[in-house]
């Protein structure tokens, strides 16, 4: 309960605008350079699918690529202004 406090306290006082992330660590060893960019990557890697969401994924790219090639085949060029 300390902990879980103090932590929003600092949030408090400090004011979340200024908090871009929160990290943990049990040890020294956690808190390098190389452990932050790490926590990065994980970050900003696409979250875990099952194949099932994976096949709708690409199902749904596949449409979205046919609308797209459907669309621009279909429109007449107007050239510049019709003059």
């Amino acid at each position: 309960m300390l902990y879980a406090s103090t932590v929003a306290t600092l949030k408090r006082e400090f004011g979340l605008t200024y908090i871009a992330q929160e990290l943990r660590a049990s040890s020294m060893n956690e808190m390098t350079i190389h452990s932050y960019h790490q926590h990065v990557r994980t970050q900003a890697a696409p979250p875990p699918r099952t194949m099932r969401e994976e096949e709708m994924m690409e199902i749904h790219q596949r449409e979205v690529n046919k609308f797209i090639l459907n669309f621009s085949s279909n429109r007449p060029f107007l050239g510049h202004g019709g003059y």
